[in-house]
């Protein structure tokens, strides 16, 4: 049923396009190549949409988002609590890596340690 229906409405539309005459022919190519010619140069405006007023209200955002992370997780926003938590973390991954191992258990380290810490608190004692 739908072939017949389709083949009536193919062959009225051929009988009708043969029987416009050429004037009607000849503004009816014009009208599709305008609109040819209007669909290409939507297509290359579109594809050049990436400019800086399209990209501006982005990396704005981008750039507050980043402020605020900065703001936030800055080390004196930390709370006194949370350093117990922070020496458990890092004993833990101390006994993770048997590299530190080995240098945690040299007497050594200690004494450059207790060095480092003594000249730290005379330089703020200062």
């Amino acid at each position: 049923m739908t072939d017949t229906f389709e083949s009536k409405v193919k062959t009225s539309l051929d009988e009708s396009a043969q029987a416009i005459d050429t004037d009607t022919r000849k503004r009816l190519a014009d009208i599709r190549r305008q609109a040819l010619s209007t669909t290409e140069t939507r297509q290359t405006t579109h594809s050049q949409w990436v400019t800086l007023e399209h990209w501006l209200p982005a990396t704005s955002l981008a750039f507050c988002a980043l402020l605020v992370m900065f703001f936030v997780a800055h080390p004196k926003n930390h709370n006194p609590e949370n350093a117990g938590q922070d020496q458990q973390v890092a004993m833990l991954e101390l006994l993770n890596n048997t590299d530190d191992l080995e240098v945690i258990s040299d007497p050594d380290f200690y004494l450059w340690a207790d060095e480092v810490l003594t000249e730290e608190a005379k330089g703020n004692a200062v």
